[in-house]
């Protein structure tokens, strides 16, 4: 199992990993990441873009337009999210980066696609490695789902499950994170967590352990968990923390990246080839990191093809 990003990005290099196509590849700090991915040997990248600004952005970091491929889309943002999924759809690339653009306009070329959707609700996972972790966090969803019901829960839980499982994690500990620790009747969230917990143990939710509710102090400290007399195998080890809601799943998220000494990443889930939706906020490590994550998993995806 991967447990940091030098773990990871040492485990993409110089491995062939099909290229990313770029959507909106004019953002200077994507572009800064796209040239940190290549000169690590994490992955290539096809830059989808107003060209002359692609190119000049290239120039202005010092390197020539012509080490890289560019595809020159003078049209609005739909017609560059569009070339992007026809790159996939042509299997020129293995996955999509989201540059200088909506990430509505690039998910409604995504889905118009019926060969890119999995049948799934698509989510995001915000990764993070922590000096006070034992491993990587995986928070969902992050960055898509408002509020998400029972049924987008488990679809949730699944996504997760899966990229875990690309990075060699096996039977990943799945934490429902609420307020409390007990179920109670007035707070729905609680009653969720001990349905996707009972569909797990009987077998409906598979191939890893759900517990729930937890707070998240007990889901990620076995020393809060047992100060509480919270039990089971998931408290103080969790692999993956599904949270109630987009705000609360989002704020412990930028909460890790901007105030304190963890490094993030985030990936999109839930369609057939993995996805980066990256913040303008987003340093450009953040944005590496997420690089190596989606290189690792296109490449289990088609090693499994």
């Amino acid at each position: 199992m991967i447990r940091s990003f030098k773990q990871l990005i040492e485990e993409v290099q110089a491995k062939h990993i099909s290229p990313i196509a770029v959507a909106g590849a004019e953002d200077p700090p994507v572009l800064e990441a796209v040239c940190a991915a290549k000169d690590r040997g994490i992955m290539e990248a096809v830059l989808v873009g107003k060209g002359s600004q692609i190119e000049e952005g290239l120039q202005a970091a010092g390197r020539s337009p012509a080490a890289f491929r560019i595809e020159h889309i003078e049209g609005d943002a739909g017609a560059v999210a569009e070339r992007t999924v026809q790159l996939v759809l042509n299997k020129e690339v293995g996955s999509i980066m989201k540059g200088y653009m909506d990430t509505s306009v690039l998910l409604k070329a995504v889905l118009a696609h019926k060969e890119l959707k999995t049948g799934r609700f698509m989510s995001v996972l915000g990764i993070i490695e922590s000096p006070h972790y034992q491993k990587l966090l995986f928070l969902t969803d992050s960055g898509f789902i408002i509020r998400p019901t029972l049924e987008q829960k488990i679809d949730l839980i699944k996504n997760g499950v899966d990229l875990v499982g690309k990075l060699g994690g096996k039977t990943p500990k799945v934490g429902v994170v609420c307020a409390v620790e007990r179920v109670n009747d007035k707070m729905p969230d609680t009653l969720d967590a001990a349905e996707l917990a009972r569909l797990n143990q009987q077998g409906h939710i598979t191939g890893c352990i759900v517990e729930g509710p937890l707070g998240f102090d007990n889901a990620v400290s076995a020393e809060a968990a047992a100060h509480k007399g919270v039990q089971g195998q998931v408290p103080g080890d969790a692999d993956i923390l599904l949270f109630p809601d987009l705000v609360s799943a989002n704020s412990v998220y930028k909460t890790f990246g901007f105030l304190t000494d963890a490094k993030t990443a985030g990936y999109l889930a839930g369609a057939q080839v993995p996805i980066i939706i990256t913040s303008r906020a987003d340093s450009v490590e953040t944005k590496l990191n997420s690089l190596a994550m989606v290189a690792l998993a296109s490449k289990a995806s088609s090693s499994r093809s």
